[in-house]
C-alpha cells in the first residue's frame, strides 16, 4: 500500500495489515499500522472509524467518542444500532427498558454519539462490594438515546457493538479504561468569549485565552481557527454575535465593572462583584441593563450550588425567570427572545431569589458578521501539553487587510479533556496607512550593520560606513506584540549589538555604547514576519544580524555560529 504524494490518497493492493512509513532526506518516520478489510459492493452504509479509544474514566468522570455512518445512493437506509456486548440496557421503570436507537437515514451522514461515564457511587464510595465500577454508556443516533449499564473492575477493554442496516450487519468497537481514582485531565478555557470592540486596521492585536487543566494527568491540546469549517466533531457551533462580560482586571474584586469596549452598552445598578473576571450577583433587585440591535438575544450565565434566580425583561415585558442552581459550577445559555423587530432594544436582568450566580455574556441576533478571509488571525502556541500549570494562547489578529464592518470568528480547541470553543467578536474601523520603520543596510568592507534613520543624533558612527538598499521593517512604539529593539556600539572593536532586552545583558560593562531604539521588533511571529537570526564569532568577538542564512557557510568559513533568533521584522 502507498500514499500518492501529499493528496493523502491511500492505494492498497489487497486485504490485510500494511506498515506505512515517511521517508524524508534519509530519516524514516516510526511504522504506522493499517488494516485493509474487504468493502461489499452491496452495502449502503459505511461506518468510520472502525475504531475509537475513548480513554480513561475514573470515578465521576465522562469520556466522549463518535462514529460516523455514511450512506451511498439515493434511496432510504434503516439503521439501528444493537445493545453491546457485556451491556444490559438501563430500565427506564419497573418493566420498560431502554430501546435501541435507530433512525432512516436520508442524508448522506448521520453521526453516531457514544458516552461513557464512571458513575460515583455509594455513599461508601464508588467501588462496590465486589471490586467493580458501576459503568453507563448512553448512545445517540438520529435524536434518540439509549442507555446501557455494566459492572467492571479496574483495567482495559474493548467492547464490540453491532450496527444493523437493512439486511446486512457491522461491527464496530469502543476500547476504553475503567480507573479506581480520577485521573482524567479536564480542559478548561478562559474567557469563552472575546469581545474585542472597535480595531484599528493599522494595529496588531494579541489578545490571550488562558489553558489550564483542572484534572491531574497530563492535558494534549491543539486549538484552531474554524475558518470555513462547518462542524467540529459533531458540535454545533455558535452562531450571531457574542458579547463578553470578562474583565480581566477584576479577578476577585468586591465591586464589578464591565471592560472598556463594552461599557457604553452595559448599565449595573446595585451591587455586582467580580469573580473570576465576571459580574456576581450579590443582592435581590440588582440588575443589569444591556442596549443591542437585533431581532434576537439570549444570555449565557453560570449555574452554582446554592445559586439564586433571575427575571429577564426585553423591552420592559418579562421574557423568563431562570433558575440558577446546579449541584457545582455549570455554563448555561438561554434564548430569550426571537422575531424581534429590527432596531434597537433593551435587556434588563432582574436579581430575584437568594442565592448567587455569574453572568458571562450575552448573544445577539440578526446583525451581519462578516468572514475574514487571508492570514489575517493566527494562534501560538496553536498545541501543547498542559500539567498542573496554565498556558496561554495568543491570538494575533491583524485586521490590516480586512474591509470594514463587524466580524466573528470561533477557537476551536480539541484536546484529551474535551472539547470548547471559544468566539472572537470585533468591529473594524477605517483602515489608515500603515507606520513602519524601514531599517537600512550600512557597509564597510565586509562589515554590514543595520541602523534607522530614527536614530539621526548617533549618525555619527556611521562616518565610515556607505549606506546600502533597504534590509527590513520594524514596527511603530506601541504596536502589540512588540518591543524597542535597540542599538549598541563598541567604538574600539567597531561591533555591533541589537536586543529588545534593555538591561541585565552585560553589553555597557564590556565597553558597548547604548545608541537608543531603531523601532518596535516583533517578539512573537506576527503576519508577514520573518526571523531575525543572529550570528556570534567567539574569536572576533563580533554580531551579524540577518535575515537569511543563505550565506551560512560563508559565515562559519569567517567564525560565525548561529546565536538564535533577536526576534521578527516585516520585509
Amino acid at each position: 500500500a502507498s500514499f500518492a504524494g501529499r493528496t493523502g490518497l491511500f492505494t492498497a493492493q489487497s486485504p490485510g495489515v500494511t506498515e506505512v512509513k515517511r521517508i524524508e532526506k534519509g530519516v524514516e518516520s516510526t511504522v504506522a499500522l493499517i488494516e485493509v478489510t474487504d468493502i461489499d459492493p452491496r452495502a449502503k452504509i459505511r461506518i468510520s472509524p472502525h475504531e475509537i479509544d475513548m480513554g480513561i474514566v475514573g470515578p465521576g468522570e465522562t469520556s466522549e467518542g463518535l462514529f460516523h455512518a455514511r450512506k451511498t445512493g439515493d434511496e432510504p437506509a434503516d439503521i439501528r444500532i444493537q445493545e453491546p456486548n457485556k451491556w444490559k440496557g438501563k430500565k427506564q421503570d419497573a418493566e420498560e427498558r431502554s430501546h435501541d436507537p435507530s433512525a432512516v437515514m436520508t442524508e448522506t451522514a448521520l453521526p453516531l454519539k457514544m458516552t461513557l461515564r464512571s458513575l460515583p457511587g455509594t455513599e461508601e464510595g464508588p467501588v462496590l462490594k465486589d471490586g467493580t465500577f458501576n459503568l453507563e454508556l448512553t448512545v445517540g443516533l438520529g435524536g434518540r438515546t439509549a442507555v446501557y449499564l455494566r459492572n467492571a473492575p479496574a483495567g482495559e477493554y474493548r467492547d464490540a457493538m453491532t450496527v444493523n442496516f437493512n439486511d446486512r450487519q457491522r461491527t464496530i468497537y469502543f476500547s476504553y479504561r475503567v480507573s479506581a481514582e480520577e485521573s482524567r485531565p479536564i480542559l478548561e478555557l478562559e474567557p469563552r468569549g472575546l469581545t474585542l470592540g472597535e480595531l484599528d486596521g493599522d494595529k496588531v492585536y494579541m489578545p490571550k485565552i488562558r489553558v489550564r487543566n483542572a484534572g491531574k494527568s497530563i492535558l494534549a491540546w491543539n486549538a484552531q481557527v474554524q475558518g470555513a469549517r462547518s462542524s467540529f466533531y459533531g458540535m454545533t457551533l455558535p452562531r450571531g454575535s457574542f458579547l463578553s462580560l470578562y474583565n480581566e482586571e477584576v479577578q476577585n474584586e468586591n465591586f464589578y465593572r464591565p471592560p472598556a469596549n463594552v461599557a457604553e452598552a452595559i448599565q449595573m445598578s446595585g451591587w455586582w462583584r467580580g469573580r473570576g473576571g465576571y459580574p456576581e450577583r450579590f443582592a435581590r433587585e440588582d440588575t443589569i441593563k444591556y442596549s443591542f440591535n437585533g431581532v434576537g438575544i439570549s444570555i449565557s450565565y453560570f449555574k452554582t450550588n446554592g445559586g439564586g434566580s433571575f427575571r429577564a425583561y426585553v423591552d420592559g415585558e418579562l421574557v423568563a425567570e431562570i433558575d440558577c442552581f446546579a449541584q457545582s459550577k455549570v455554563r448555561s445559555e438561554k434564548l430569550l427572545a426571537s422575531g424581534l423587530s429590527g432596531g434597537s432594544h433593551e435587556l434588563t436582568i432582574v436579581a430575584e431569589r437568594d442565592g448567587s450566580f455569574l453572568v458571562e455574556g450575552f448573544r445577539t441576533y440578526g446583525s451581519t458578521q462578516k468572514l475574514g478571509s487571508g492570514s489575517w488571525i493566527r494562534l501560538s502556541p496553536a498545541r501543547g501539553s498542559t500539567g498542573p500549570s496554565t498556558d496561554f494562547v495568543n491570538v494575533i489578529i491583524n485586521p490590516g487587510g480586512l474591509e470594514k464592518g463587524l466580524y466573528s470568528e470561533n477557537i476551536l480547541f480539541d484536546s484529551n479533556g474535551g472539547r470548547e470553543i471559544v468566539e472572537i467578536s470585533f468591529e473594524v474601523k477605517q483602515r489608515r496607512t500603515s507606520a513602519l520603520i524601514p531599517v537600512y543596510f550600512y557597509r564597510k568592507g565586509e562589515d554590514r550593520i543595520l541602523f534607522s534613520d530614527k536614530l539621526t543624533a548617533h549618525e555619527g558612527a556611521l562616518s565610515k560606513y556607505r549606506k546600502e538598499g533597504e534590509a527590513f521593517k520594524l514596527f511603530s512604539p506601541g504596536t502589540p506584540g512588540t518591543a524597542d529593539f535597540y542599538v549598541w556600539h563598541h567604538p574600539v572593536r567597531d561591533s555591533w549589538f541589537y536586543s529588545y532586552e534593555r538591561s541585565d545583558n552585560g553589553k555597557e560593562k564590556a565597553g558597548y555604547v547604548f545608541l537608543g531604539s531603531m523601532g518596535n521588533i516583533a517578539l512573537i511571529p506576527l503576519p508577514e514576519t520573518r526571523e531575525l537570526y543572529r550570528l556570534y564569532s567567539p574569536e572576533t568577538r563580533r554580531y551579524i544580524f540577518t535575515t537569511t542564512l543563505r550565506g551560512e557557510e560563508e559565515q562559519r568559513r569567517r567564525g560565525y555560529r548561529y546565536d538564535g533568533i533577536a526576534g521578527y521584522v516585516r520585509q
